[in-house]
């Protein structure tokens, strides 16, 4: 059993993965909840993380995108992420940056998982394009 299993941090960081989940459209029983609690929680501590509200949730996020809908976010279709891929390009074509093609596909998971954790799924051409020049200026 683990130090933090009993404390009251469990309890804060099992509201917060409540609520992401919740987020995602995902249904969990306690066992679930519990289980995914402290998985969440062992992912922030061996990452050197906390388990401060914020942390907790990004981990949770991450969790969630990643092993339980396998990188595909609810409501996207391939569609969104080629058209995402190709703003992408433009975006750094104007800023006369090369990009590599493997970049370009993680720089767009992340538009996608930001619109859809910011926004719900809602990919619009709009969204994927204010996000994507968002995440291109941060890159720079």
């Amino acid at each position: 059993m683990l130090l933090y299993e009993k404390s009251d941090k469990r309890e804060q960081c099992k509201a917060i993965v409540l609520e992401q989940f919740k987020k995602a459209g995902i249904d969990l029983t306690e066992d679930d909840l519990n289980n995914y609690t402290i998985e969440i929680m062992n992912i922030s501590e061996a990452h050197g993380g906390d388990f401060s509200n914020d942390v907790i949730k990004e981990f949770a996020r991450g969790y969630i995108t990643c092993f339980l809908m396998h990188n595909k976010l609810p409501g996207e279709r391939e569609e969104d992420r080629t058209k995402c891929k190709l703003m992408i390009k433009e975006e750094m074509d104007k800023n006369n940056r090369m990009i590599d093609p493997d970049e370009v596909e993680r720089i767009a998971h992340v538009i996608l998982d930001k619109i859809f954790w910011e926004k719900g799924p809602d990919y619009t051409d709009e969204n994927i394009r204010n996000y994507t020049k968002e995440v291109i200026s941060n890159k720079s």
